[in-house]
């Protein structure tokens, strides 16, 4: 639900997660984390092959298939009067981060798909800066915990 607010999706979610049982609501979460799982494996085989890797078409494209949700028209703003929503019911949860991947898997340029540097991190980042030189998947954290254990260990060696 975290990431759902960040990203600006949690209103295409039409309603609550209190609606479900604990063991409807596990099971949810167990499905996003195979998926979330299964897009970890491919964006690793994406950074060492360059090419996306045809399970992850194929687990995407099953697991599509399982689920529904509709569109529905909103009022924009002047510039866009009209917009359209996709809303899933939270049972349809897993759809909802299923076809953000699959959108992902086919706009993105390969190469702009990295690791974070920071060994200690698991995230994987989309290097949209202007040069693709971009390191770490946050400046503030992964970044910064680089840059201040580097500036330790050189203080540390002048001494």
């Amino acid at each position: 639900m975290s990431w759902l607010e960040q990203a600006d999706r949690r209103k295409w979610v039409i309603s609550d997660q209190e609606e479900l049982t604990p063991d409807e609501q596990d099971t949810i979460i167990q499905k996003i984390l195979i998926i979330r799982s299964r897009i970890e494996q491919a964006f690793t085989q994406i950074i060492q092959e360059q090419s996306i890797p045809a399970s992850i078409v194929t687990f995407l494209n099953q697991e599509l298939a399982r689920y529904r949700s509709y569109y529905q028209i909103e009022t924009g703003d002047q510039e866009r009067p009209f917009t359209t929503v996709r809303n899933y019911e939270i049972t349809q949860l897993p759809a909802l981060f299923l076809e953000e991947a699959c959108l992902f898997f086919t706009t993105f340029k390969l190469a702009n798909l990295k690791k974070c540097e920071n060994h200690a991190c698991i995230l994987f980042f989309y290097d949209s800066s202007r040069n693709q030189q971009r390191r770490w998947c946050s400046m503030d954290t992964c970044g910064n915990r680089v840059k201040v254990n580097q500036h330790y260990h050189r203080k540390k060696n002048q001494e």
